[in-house]
C-alpha cells in the first residue's frame, strides 16, 4: 500500500510542467559539460566521471518510464545514448585487427612495474610470457636496475632513461636500434628509438609519460607539451608507435586533439580492455595507459598484461607497417 502511495505522489510530482522543465534543463546542462568541457578546473575534474553519468541517465530514464514521464524518459536516454557516442571517439571501435606478419611486424609490451604487485621473478616471467620483441617501461628509478638488467639479457638494444622521479622510461629490443633520441621537452623528456625488423622495415618507438594534472595551469602546459609534441616530434619521423601515460582520461580534449593532430589512433576497440576489475567499481576506471600508432601502420593484436592478482599492470600489442 506505501509502494503503491508513493508511486502516484512521484507521478504526480514528476509530471509537474515546472519539474519537468527544471530536470530536463539539468540533465541536458551536465551532459553539454561533459561533451563540451569550458576552461574550467572542476568541470576538467568531473570529466573522469562521465562513465557514471552514462549509468545515471540510464537508471533516470527507467525511473521516468515508471513514474509515467515520457519527455524525462527520452531525455534521459538521449543523453545516454550522446554520451556513449562521445565515449567512442576516444577508443578505436573502427579497429580491425590485421593479419599478422610476423617478419614485418613487431611486438611491444608497455608496461609499469611500480604498480604491478607481484615481484620481479613473476614479472620477468609475465614478460617471457608474452615474448615482446621490444618492452618498454614507464616510472623507470634506480628501484628497478635489477629488473632492467635482467630484460637486457633478451633484449640487448635499449635506450634508457633513468630518473629518481616517476618521468623515468626505459626501452629494450630485440631488434636492432639504429637511431636513439631524446627529446628535452617541458613537462617530460621523449624518448625515441629507430627500429629495424627482421623484415628490414624502420619504425620509431616512442615513450613518454607524465605526472598527473591538478591546476588549470598544468592542463594548459599538458596541452602544449602535446602541441610542441605533434608539431616538431612526429614531422621528424614516419611508421610511429609511441608508448603513453599521460594520467588523463582518453576522453579529455588535450588528447583527443594530439590524436587528430597526429593522425594516431589507440590499440583499444573499448574502455573494457585494461580496467581493474578486482572491484566492481573497477569498472568505471578508465585505463590511461596507450600504445598509439600512426596511421602508416596497423595493429595484429591487443591484449592486457595483468598480475597473478588480476591487477592489469601493462599492455601488449603488435604492429606493422601496412
Amino acid at each position: 500500500m506505501r509502494l503503491r502511495s508513493w508511486h502516484i505522489s512521484s507521478i504526480k510530482f514528476f509530471n509537474q510542467s515546472i519539474v519537468t522543465w527544471v530536470v530536463a534543463g539539468m540533465i541536458i546542462l551536465v551532459t553539454a559539460l561533459f561533451i563540451f568541457p569550458p576552461e574550467n578546473l572542476l568541470i576538467k575534474q568531473l570529466s573522469q566521471f562521465a562513465v557514471h553519468w552514462i549509468f545515471a541517465t540510464l537508471i533516470l530514464g527507467i525511473f521516468f518510464l515508471i513514474v509515467d514521464n515520457d519527455h524525462l524518459l527520452y531525455i534521459s536516454f538521449a543523453a545516454c545514448g550522446f554520451m556513449s557516442l562521445f565515449l567512442m571517439r576516444s577508443y578505436n571501435t573502427s579497429l580491425k585487427l590485421a593479419i599478422s606478419d610476423n617478419v614485418h611486424s613487431v611486438s611491444v609490451a608497455f608496461m609499469n612495474p611500480s604498480i604491478c604487485t607481484d615481484d620481479e621473478i613473476a614479472i620477468i616471467q609475465n614478460i617471457r610470457k608474452f615474448n615482446p620483441d621490444i618492452v618498454v617501461l614507464e616510472e623507470f628509478t634506480p628501484d628497478w636496475l635489477s629488473l632492467s638488467e635482467e630484460i637486457k639479457n633478451s633484449h640487448p638494444n635499449f635506450l634508457e632513461l633513468m630518473r629518481i622521479d616517476p618521468l623515468g622510461k626505459a626501452i629494450y629490443s630485440k631488434n636492432e636500434i639504429f637511431k636513439k633520441d631524446t627529446f628535452d621537452l617541458a613537462l617530460s623528456p621523449v624518448i625515441y628509438a629507430g627500429i629495424l625488423t627482421k623484415g628490414k622495415d624502420t619504425f620509431y618507438m616512442g615513450a613518454c609519460n607524465l605526472l598527473p594534472p591538478i591546476t588549470l595551469s598544468s592542463y594548459r602546459k599538458l596541452s602544449s607539451y602535446l602541441d610542441t609534441l605533434s608539431q616538431t616530434v612526429f614531422p621528424t619521423f614516419k611508421n610511429n608507435l609511441l608508448c603513453a601515460n599521460l594520467n588523463i582520461i582518453p576522453w579529455s580534449g588535450e588528447l583527443l586533439h594530439f590524436k587528430a593532430m597526429t593522425n594516431m589512433a589507440s590499440s583499444r576497440r573499448d574502455n573494457n580492455l585494461g580496467q581493474d576489475k578486482s572491484s566492481f567499481f573497477g569498472i568505471f576506471n578508465a585505463p590511461k595507459n596507450e600504445i598509439l600508432f600512426s596511421e602508416t601502420m596497423e595493429c595484429a593484436m591487443f591484449q592486457v598484461m595483468k598480475d597473478s592478482h588480476e591487477n592489469p599492470f601493462g599492455i601488449f600489442g603488435r604492429y606493422q607497417i601496412r
